[in-house]
């Protein structure tokens, strides 16, 4: 399913804190391929991993959304918190760099 399509549907809920939540999202600066490259290489520096794992957000929306429609017992926002927890987990751990990196999170 296409992002656009995802939030165009969180957008329809009823939920307070979804709403919000996409608000947020929808005002999130996406990294050129040489930023989250520079970030990949550079996990030590300060913030670079929250950099990492905001520009991921999207991509961590999409599955959450897909999952919860093949799912009744965990909402899209519960869905949304875990893929955040194990991206940031992800990217703390690892310590391969660039391709192999984004494919651990993905």
């Amino acid at each position: 399913m296409r992002y656009k399509l995802v939030i165009q549907a969180l957008r329809e809920s009823s939920d307070k804190n979804v709403l919000a939540f996409v608000k947020d999202v929808e005002k999130v600066k996406r990294l050129t391929t040489a930023e989250r490259q520079y970030y990949l290489t550079n996990r030590g520096e300060t913030d670079a991993v929250n950099i990492l794992v905001n520009d991921f957000i999207p991509y961590i929306i999409k599955v959450a959304y897909v999952h919860s429609q093949q799912t009744s017992t965990l909402s899209v926002q519960d869905l949304i918190n875990e893929g955040i927890v194990g991206a940031y987990a992800a990217f703390e751990k690892c310590n391969s760099r660039g391709k192999r990196l984004v494919n651990t999170v993905r």
